[in-house]
């Protein structure tokens, strides 16, 4: 699934927004439906913008569960 329109996700971040939100699409596809999808990525995106960044510091495993 592709960012939201609008979504900036600080260049910084990027990598770890991209790997989360392909494991939050893949569960959402298969488990649940596209608006849970673009809710994660939506999630994923805000967090991303924090400073500091709490994705940072942790695995996308972990994140991807707590935004799903």
């Amino acid at each position: 699934m592709a960012k939201p329109v609008g979504e900036k996700v600080p260049k910084q971040m990027q990598g770890k927004f991209e790997e989360i939100t392909r494991l939050t699409d893949a569960f959402c596809s298969q488990h649940l439906n596209a608006e849970y999808a673009e809710m994660s990525c939506q999630l994923a995106a805000a967090l991303c913008h924090k400073r500091p960044s709490p994705l940072a510091t942790e695995l996308a495993k972990s994140w991807a569960c707590s935004n799903v």
